[in-house]
C-alpha cells in the first residue's frame, strides 16, 4: 500500500538528484530567456532561473545536512528487535536499552577495555 503524501523519507541521493534537477532547470531557462527578444518574458524567465537556482542550493543543503544528522543518529534496523542494550545515538559512552517498542531512557556505561601492548 502506498504511504500517504508528506510521509516518504527522502534519501541523500534523491535529495542531492533533485538539487541537481533545479539546477539544470535553472541554466536551461536562464539560457532560453538570453534567447527572447519580448522584455517582459524574458525577464520573467530569468526571475525563474534564479528562482530554481536558489531551490537547488536549498535542496543541496538540506540534503547534506540530512546525510550528516543520519550518519550520528542511525535508526534502528527495521523489523522487531529484541530487548537488549545497545549503543546510545547521542553519547558513544552510553548503552540504552531498547524495550522492543522503543528507546527506554535508562542508560548504562559502556565498559571500555584497555589494550595492553
Amino acid at each position: 500500500m502506498p504511504k500517504p503524501f508528506g510521509t516518504m523519507r527522502m534519501t541523500t541521493t534523491s535529495e542531492l538528484l533533485y538539487g541537481a534537477l533545479f539546477f539544470l532547470i535553472a541554466l536551461i531557462a536562464r539560457s532560453v530567456s538570453l534567447s527572447m527578444s519580448v522584455g517582459f518574458l524574458r525577464d520573467m524567465v530569468s526571475m525563474l532561473s534564479v528562482v530554481m537556482l536558489i531551490g537547488g542550493v536549498v535542496v543541496i543543503v538540506v540534503g547534506l545536512w540530512h546525510a550528516a544528522r543520519r550518519a550520528e543518529n542511525p535508526t534502528p534496523p527495521s523489523g522487531p528487535r529484541l530487548p537488549g542494550w545497545f549503543p546510545d545515538h547521542n553519547d558513544a559512552t552510553l548503552l540504552r536499552y531498547w524495550d522492543g517498542n522503543a528507546w527506554n531512557a535508562e542508560t548504562a556505561r559502556r565498559e571500555t577495555r584497555q589494550v595492553q601492548s
